[in-house]
């Protein structure tokens, strides 16, 4: 993370698609945490993260196996990270909602985000698939259900892109990012892992 701060500036998903991309003097990295399983884990990163100045990108899901959000002590711990200066998102199952067809995508994200945004009370500005299929990553709009897509044509056409998925670093890993000469950066970790 240190090495990441050196060379880089934090941006939101929002910022991200409105970038002067023919400023050659920007290098802007959006630092992403998918919460699949432990917002307790979480919380212990966003802690760190702000200690080194980092603001990052947290999403979560209202319906996992592993956590629930409406839960007190884990609805405490996810606006805690909010408090903290953190952006917190919708992480959004397409298959679990049985949704095959992008038009069925605006109104299901846009039910999710609200409720997010009640349980939370904090603004829902941004959502990440969870469990991305063949269908989801064809569906490339910038916005669905009035907030941003993670996964936006706009954005992985600029940012460069690794994520740690199932533990491992899937493209090229974070280091290897950082060794090139990148302007753009989305670097997707999992709090578990």
């Amino acid at each position: 993370m240190h090495e990441t701060l050196k060379k880089f500036q934090c941006c939101n998903f929002q910022e991200a698609l409105t970038l002067d991309l023919n400023d050659r003097g920007l290098k802007k990295v959006i630092l992403r945490h998918d919460i699949d399983f432990s917002p307790f884990s979480a919380l212990s990163m966003a802690k760190i993260e702000t200690e080194m100045g980092a603001i990052s990108n947290y999403t979560v899901m209202l319906g996992s196996d592993a956590y629930n959000p409406f839960e007190p002590k884990t609805r405490s711990c996810l606006k805690e990270i909010a408090h903290m200066g953190h952006n917190i998102g919708l992480h959004f199952d397409a298959s679990a909602e049985n949704i095959g067809k992008e038009e069925e995508l605006d109104s299901e994200i846009a039910k999710h985000a609200k409720i997010l945004e009640s349980l939370l009370d904090v603004e829902i500005s941004f959502f990440s698939y969870h469990n991305t299929n063949e269908f989801v990553l064809t569906c490339g709009k910038s916005h669905y259900g009035g907030i941003v897509n993670c996964y936006a044509k706009a954005i992985f056409d600029v940012f460069n892109y690794t994520s740690d998925s199932h533990g491992i670093w899937l493209y090229e890993s974070w280091l290897g990012h950082l060794s090139r000469e990148n302007n753009f950066l989305q670097i997707l970790t999992h709090p578990v892992w």
